[in-house]
């Protein structure tokens, strides 16, 4: 039996990749397209931001910046005005010190004493022309907090401008922040000029009525001790010696001299900080526009004897003279 073979011809590929798609082609050692990312014409996929997305990321950014800057601004504003709360509790801490260590008097708080001739003060100085703590130093409560910074404001940006010829490393004209922003309320110790049990205790100020202050610790009526205001931060344009001017609330004041003798600070967002005779300390938010006025605050000269500011209609005036001397 005849048996009949039949023969296939396979035929060798003519090109390798048209039955071997890889990674690399056998004739040119290239990329295969079969494999490739990139296609002819389209711009590659890296993972980078296109022009638009750029432009929203920015935006998002420059909304959160709006948003958060004045919050920023706000806490650092609230950190400064409690840095000087505690400064004022350092402060009144010195001066309670001092009260128990001679015999209930308290710190004398002469208000003409501008220059280190007389130190028997609580401070001395001016600090509209001070630019050393010297005078701080050679003030009767340095003793007790050997810290000159508790006397300084961290919110005050206002200068002192050297003159003369100074000691190094100071030279005239250079400008250093001023050394003490606060003051005691002139009613507290303000009129001892005849030193420790001098009598009569009293204030008089451009020939109104006279009214009483205080002495020795224990002349605060025990009911008035939380609200007798002792440290005061102090505007621009009343800064200077160490007693700050206040009058007693009484109607004799009221009907007469509706004004402030001397003004608080507002450095504090349109506020100020006080201390009180039982040693606690208070941030006060003022109301009315006479303490928040810019041209008061900075004063047409600051530092001027008897320079006031009539008051305004807000319970500002009342509420602080409610912290002043008695009277009668």
């Amino acid at each position: 039996m005849t048996r009949t073979f039949h023969i296939k011809t396979i035929q060798k590929p003519t090109c390798l990749t048209a039955i071997r798609p890889g990674p690399l082609d056998d004739l040119s050692r290239r990329e295969s397209p079969a494999n490739s990312r990139f296609t002819s014409g389209v711009k590659a996929s890296t993972g980078a931001f296109t022009l638009i997305e750029l432009l929203v990321v920015i935006a998002i950014i420059a909304i959160l910046a709006a948003i958060l800057l004045p919050v920023l601004q706000r806490a650092q504003a609230r950190s400064k005005m409690i840095y000087d709360l505690n400064n004022f509790k350092q402060l009144q801490l010195c001066w309670h010190m001092y009260v128990l260590d001679n015999n209930d008097y308290l710190p004398p708080n002469f208000g003409n004493i501008t220059s280190g001739a007389l130190s028997n003060s609580w401070v001395v100085g001016n600090a509209q022309t001070d630019y050393t703590t010297a005078n701080i130093e050679a003030g009767m409560l340095y003793q007790y907090n050997q810290n000159a910074r508790i006397y300084q404001c961290p919110a005050n940006t206002v200068t002192v401008t050297i003159t003369g010829t100074p000691p190094p490393p100071y030279h005239h004209g250079q400008q250093v922040p001023q050394t003490r922003t606060c003051e005691i309320d002139f009613a507290l110790g303000g009129n001892t000029s005849g030193g420790p049990g001098a009598s009569p205790y009293t204030i008089t100020y451009n020939g109104f009525p006279t009214f009483n202050s205080y002495q020795k610790f224990s002349q605060i009526p025990a009911t008035q001790v939380a609200q007798k205001i002792v440290f005061v931060d102090v505007s621009q344009a009343d800064l200077d010696e160490g007693a700050f001017g206040l009058f007693p609330l009484a109607p004799a004041y009221q009907n007469t001299a509706n004004d402030w003798w001397n003004l608080p600070c507002n450095r504090h967002n349109n506020g100020s900080v006080f201390s009180f005779a039982d040693g606690h300390c208070e941030y006060w938010k003022w109301h009315g526009s006479v303490v928040n006025s810019a041209a008061n605050q900075q004063g047409a000269s600051p530092g001027s004897p008897g320079e006031s500011f009539t008051a305004d209609s807000s319970d500002d005036l009342p509420r602080t003279e409610g912290g002043g001397a008695q009277y009668p």
